[in-house]
């Protein structure tokens, strides 16, 4: 046999399927909207999907929430290759906890959010009356 040219290296990548951003809510709240009394506890826990694993950011009103506090407690965990949960929590409610709560998780190929609307009733107040 004769001589050749020498072979052109190939370079493979192997890249897996990258997957947009997807919350679900682990809990179904009437017209994404929660109303509770002073004083009572609010948990706003999540199912968030996507590869790579989505950044994920909770807001209160478009504000973001840093860090957690005695006042609202965030815990976030991967949980799989695709998968990561999360959880706002208010041990215990006031007026100053009302306003929207929107969880985004966000990674290269978009982002996605769910918000939910929180209602929190004064002592004498009622869920039908407006709240001012």
């Amino acid at each position: 046999m004769g001589e050749s040219e020498p072979s052109i290296p190939l370079n493979v990548v192997i890249q897996d399927d990258e997957v947009s951003p997807e919350v679900h809510m682990l809990k179904h709240f009437k017209g994404d909207s929660i109303i509770v009394k002073k004083g009572e506890p609010i948990e706003i826990p999540a199912n968030i999907i996507g590869l790579p694993i989505p950044t994920i950011e909770w807001t209160k009103d478009d504000v973001p929430i840093a860090e957690s506090t005695e006042a609202q407690v965030i815990e976030t965990e991967v949980t799989g290759r695709l998968n990561a949960s999360t959880k706002l929590s208010i041990p215990a409610a006031n007026r100053r906890d009302r306003g929207c709560f929107t969880v985004t998780a966000s990674n290269n190929m978009g982002s996605a959010h769910h918000t939910i609307s929180v209602m929190v009733l004064g002592e004498f107040q009622r869920a039908d009356e407006d709240s001012i």
